[in-house]
């Protein structure tokens, strides 16, 4: 019939009888032939049906058949239907989705292509795997996540199942273990393996060298007069439960640890009431003598049995230390070659692993021979966690992957070191960082990552290791944007050396600022002398240096929004370093828009990008607007461990003596040992307690560990300088209330303090005066600060600034009210409370002058009149000119009231009240010539 059919007479007509045909299958795509039907095909139709006769109209080309297998009548179609004849599909139905096919994404399945038995036996290595051959690899069927050719676990090639010494261990253990060791006793095999191993030795065979110390002492003098400790526990497990309750410190965390702990307790009989804390001692020594004698004293007495044949055991309690080298494991001295046939070499791809199997041997070989700081132990060790090799091997064995080497510059590691640690590094695959111009050997066969700063002696630095060939590809990665200048250098040298198809990838990465906390970040600290608050105020500053310091500053927030992939809202104040920075960070950000092809803040892949409905508010503001917080002494522990400790980078440094006993007089004092701790963002404990009070931490100062030294630390300052009473003195002292003990009596008592501390109680005092005291009372302050120590400097300095006078004279409260309130609970500091008017749109004098700048507007203004009168939902407060934990905590603590709001705090650069008084001193040092008696430099 479909041989019959026109095509010009209906254009549907031959694909719904080609759909109805019999012998035709849809064997195409959709676009091939007759919607999937091939011309092939068709024409194998065609010519099939012309040979059939229609069972009603006796004609031919009837290409519908009967489902009856034995039936060999065709029809018409339209035959059919006249007769009444039932057309139906009788195969199976199938989806037409290709994806719900069985194995349709066979091709993209990433299996398991490695060797895993101990003793490859394949010469081209244990990643070759060749199908339907004895070198094909079978993975475990459990897991897939290991493989064995099957050569070399004697497997047939219709071997369906494999299992992995892992898998084997996890689901035989639990259920056969327990019925093992019950048929082994009845069976006597425990006699049987002591009576083997006694012949064994008597007629010069093998010795074991497996058994443990505490087993061997068992067998010679018998488990009841041998006595184990913790260590002697085998299993990781039951030591780690044993030990909870070991170091439990209270008799309520005790019963809680026993309570959880029934059913491992009342399986070893050791299930009683506890009463009292000494009570564990005799606990925790009948559950070691339990799971080390108790549980295997049966088999341990059939085993010695055993040993008597030929009279082994006899001699071995007159020798036991001749025969203890025979039974127990007795480490060989490792060697390089030993221990690089252990270990199983995987490499990325970007290294050849011929060459990496040859630089580990080299290694070695160099660490073997005193070359290196490390021994083999400690390689072995540091990969394994063992010192030795064990007689039976390691199970899995060992690997070494060779992967990229991380090379960075001062700026660069001062930027990682906050966010990433060692273990992270490793775990992203950086086995190996180095600086940039420190003493580095080639690693021919390894890819390099830089993270530097484009400065030219990096530059000139990275061109020398392309011209060394110090590695096999190159991925340079620069902290801020390259000059083309710069690049070409970089080409020329890459051609010069021949070394063009090895540098992979060059990216400006925009990251040239340092985050410390997830809501903090500080500029560059390499040259945070550029621009210190010393640098922005010096009298004498030329207006090329000025221009320097603020497109230094500019360039980092740039980086920071290119980073942060928003384009924000500028507000600062008129007349102040923060409004230069925000006039040039502006004109930046609307150069970079302009150029809408080249444009950071354009695509998909920003967060927060320029098309987004939220933007933040950044808040530039200036460090003078408020001098007294930097020179508070707080009390939360973050900004105390900076104020009284050496923290920087979220690094610790203490100084802990090597004893605790006193020093005799005249006798050289104990030497003290540095211990560096790192307080980041993965260590709960500090996220926790970063801002509570001192005397809250305390509390729980028993229930830490590496908190107890910083707080112990931390706490012999506050003892020592008396901090405690200059907090709450100068709590008094700016909410007006009445002091106890006159100003005069603080400065002179020579047990309060240092000097430093003393300057900055008065600094606050007569900042926080209503009115300047008297030329005669401040004479007597002088002299008192002289008399302590105090270098007159900064005094000096906030005179001549009289920048809260200068406040004052524009009728506004504002500042002085910030001052007074510092400490006060729930009390906003100065520039937390700018952020909330800025941020809420609220209308206040202090704030309404500052100007707008809007970067995606097409022309800038000098309006103070924000174009958006919604809140903001995201601001980012920026000082210049220094910031401190005081003013991040107290923005953290104003927010935490906001639902819905975020705040990010930064700062030029990150002073406590010493570095700040350091600072200030020098700015009016460098403006007047003074004279200070010896006594009085001390700062």
């Amino acid at each position: 019939m479909l041989a019959f059919e026109s095509p010009s007479v209906n254009a549907g007509r031959p694909l719904h009888l080609a759909l109805m045909s019999s012998g035709i299958w849809q064997r195409g795509e959709e676009d091939e032939g007759v919607d999937g039907f091939l011309i092939e095909d068709i024409r194998k139709e065609v010519n099939r049906a012309a040979r059939l006769i229609c069972n009603i109209c006796k004609k031919k080309g009837a290409s519908i058949g009967c489902v009856a297998p034995k039936c060999k009548r065709s029809y018409h179609f339209p035959c059919g239907l006249q007769k009444e004849c039932v057309f139906q599909f009788m195969e199976d139905f199938r989806d037409a989705s290709w994806e719900l096919e069985d194995n349709a994404y066979q091709d993209l399945l990433q299996c398991y292509q490695h060797c895993d038995i101990r003793r490859c036996l394949c010469r081209n290595g244990r990643d070759y795997n060749k199908p339907d051959s004895k070198w094909e690899i079978k993975r475990c069927q459990s897991c897939g996540s290991r493989g064995t050719h099957l050569a070399c676990s004697s497997m047939k090639s219709w071997e369906e199942n494999w299992e992995c010494v892992e898998c084997r261990s996890i689901f035989a253990k639990g259920v056969a273990c327990h019925f093992a060791k019950i048929r082994a006793l009845k069976e006597n095999l425990y006699f049987e393996a002591g009576k083997m191993i006694a012949v064994s030795l008597v007629h010069g065979g093998p010795s074991p060298g497996f058994f443990s110390k505490i087993l061997f002492d068992c067998l010679v003098y018998g488990p009841e007069n041998v006595k184990p400790n913790l260590d002697d526990v085998a299993d990781a497990d039951v030591a780690q439960t044993i030990k909870k309750i070991k170091y439990s410190e209270s008799l309520s965390s005790l019963q809680s640890t026993l309570h959880d702990c029934y059913d491992f307790l009342a399986a070893a009989g050791c299930l009683r009431p506890i009463t009292a804390l000494h009570e564990k001692d005799m606990l925790v020594n009948d559950l070691v003598l339990h799971h080390v004698i108790k549980r295997i004293i049966s088999p341990l007495e059939s085993f010695r049995q055993g040993l008597k044949t030929l009279g082994l055991l006899e001699k071995m309690e007159m020798h036991p230390n001749a025969f203890s080298s025979l039974f127990c494991h007795k480490p060989e001295n490792l060697s390089a070659e030993a221990l690089c046939d252990l270990f199983t070499i995987h490499c990325s791809p970007d290294v050849n692993k011929a060459g990496g199997a040859d630089f580990w041997m080299g290694y070695l070989q160099d660490v073997e021979s005193g070359e290196s700081v490390v021994t083999l132990e400690d390689v072995l060790f540091f990969v394994t966690g063992s010192s030795s090799i064990p007689p039976t091997g390691f199970d899995p064995e060992p690997t070494i992957k060779f992967l990229p080497v991380l090379i960075y510059d001062r700026f660069g590691q001062d930027i990682i070191s906050p966010l990433l640690s060692v273990k992270e590094l490793r775990d992203m695959g950086i086995t190996l960082h180095l600086l940039l111009h420190s003493d580095r050997d080639p690693i021919p066969d390894v890819p390099a990552v830089y993270f530097v700063m484009p400065t030219e002696e990096n530059i000139d630095r990275m061109c020398q290791d392309l011209r060394n060939q110090l590695y096999e590809s190159y991925y340079l990665n620069f902290i801020s944007a390259i000059s083309r200048s710069k690049l070409e250098d970089i080409a020329n040298a890459a051609i010069g050396a021949n070394a063009v198809a090895q540098v992979a990838k060059v990216f400006d990465q925009y990251l040239n600022f340092i985050t410390l906390e997830d809501d903090m970040f500080v500029l560059c600290n390499q040259n945070k002398e550029l621009v210190s608050y010393r640098a922005i105020n010096r009298p004498d500053i030329t207006d090329t240096e000025m221009e320097t310091i603020m497109d230094t500053i500019v360039d980092s927030l740039f980086c920071f929004f290119v980073t942060l992939g928003a384009i924000p809202i500028i507000r600062c104040s008129r007349g102040t370093a923060a409004e230069m920075v925000a006039v040039k960070l502006d004109k930046k950000l609307r150069e970079n828009l302009r150029d809408a092809r080249n444009s950071l803040f354009t695509g998909d892949t920003l967060g927060a990008g320029q098309f987004s409905f939220q933007r933040p508010l950044l808040v530039l503001v200036d460090r003078n607007i408020d001098l007294a917080t930097p020179l508070h002494h707080t009390w939360t522990y973050q900004a105390l461990v900076h104020d009284v400790l050496d923290f920087h980078l979220n690094r610790v440094n203490l100084e802990e003596s090597t004893g605790t006993e006193s020093t005799p007089a005249g006798a050289r004092p104990k030497k003290k040992n540095k211990k560096s701790y790192d307080l980041t963002a993965s260590d709960k404990f500090w996220q926790k307690h970063k801002g509570s009070s001192l005397p809250e931490l305390l509390e729980k100062k028993r229930l830490i560990d590496l908190h107890t030294n910083v707080a112990t630390a931390v706490l012999e300052h506050i003892k020592t300088r008396k901090l405690d009473v200059y907090f709450e003195y100068e709590e008094k002292i700016m909410s007006k209330s009445t002091l106890d003990k006159s100003l005069l009596d603080m400065i002179s008592d020579p047990d309060a303090g240092t000097p430093e501390d003393k300057m900055r109680l008065f600094l606050i005092y007569y900042i926080s005066s209503s009115q300047a005291p008297s030329e005669i009372d401040l004479d007597q302050y002088k002299k008192a600060l002289m008399d302590a120590g105090c270098n007159l400097a900064p005094l000096s300095y906030i005179k001549q600034w009289n920048l809260f006078s200068r406040v004052m004279n524009t009728g506004s409260q504002f500042v002085m009210e910030g001052v007074k309130n510092l400490v006060l609970k729930q009390q906003n500091l100065p520039v937390t409370r700018i952020l909330d008017n800025l941020m809420e749109m609220k209308s206040n004098p202090e704030t309404d002058d500052y100007r707008y700048f809007d970067p995606k507007m097409l022309r800038g203004s000098d309006s103070s009149v924000p174009r958006n009168k919604n809140p903001f939902q995201e601001a980012i407060v920026f000082v210049v000119g220094g910031g401190n934990y005081i003013e991040y905590q107290n923005l953290i603590d104003y927010i935490k009231s906001k639902q819905g709001k975020h705040v990010l705090y930064g700062c030029s650069e990150l002073f406590n009240a010493a570095q700040f008084i350091k600072q200030v001193s020098f700015v009016i040092c460098s403006a007047i010539p003074l004279a200070w008696p010896p006594c009085a430099q001390a700062i």
